[in-house]
């Protein structure tokens, strides 16, 4: 699996910072999460049978600390949607698109 290309520094780019940033121990952070939340296929495996569609990308952020919002892909979603999916995981929780 190839998680990132690996490029050199951009000479733009203050080669003095990057090497302080490599001295004091400083890494990076890599999140595993999924991408969506919403499978038919999941229930049972991953998701408790009993549980409620609406409830999922809540069980799923107990699971797992990242989720892609792959619905703002394919189509402009209300800002009340965007609010319901912040409200439904906890604060460490973290969503890219």
């Amino acid at each position: 699996m190839r998680l990132a290309h690996v490029v050199e520094p951009s000479p733009s780019l203050d080669q003095a910072a990057v090497t302080d940033r490599r001295q004091d121990g400083a890494v990076g952070e890599i999140r595993i999460g999924t991408s969506g939340w919403v499978y038919d296929s999941w229930r049972g495996p991953f998701y408790p049978a009993d549980l409620p569609r609406r409830r999922q990308l809540e069980y799923l952020s107990r699971q797992m600390r990242t989720a892609e919002l792959n619905g703002s892909f394919y189509s402009l979603q209300r800002p009340e949607r965007y609010r319901g999916w912040r409200d439904a995981v906890p604060p460490a929780t973290s969503c890219s698109r």
